[in-house]
């Protein structure tokens, strides 16, 4: 059970990574109106 939250932990990780990724991809397109 530990390795499943762990898994879990890491891929909520990952998608809050590319979130980012993408607010910060947004913002550099200039369209800062969606923060």
């Amino acid at each position: 059970m530990q390795y499943v939250a762990s898994s879990a932990a890491t891929q909520a990780q990952v998608t809050r990574g590319s979130l980012e990724q993408a607010a910060a991809a947004t913002a550099a397109a200039g369209d800062s109106g969606s923060r």
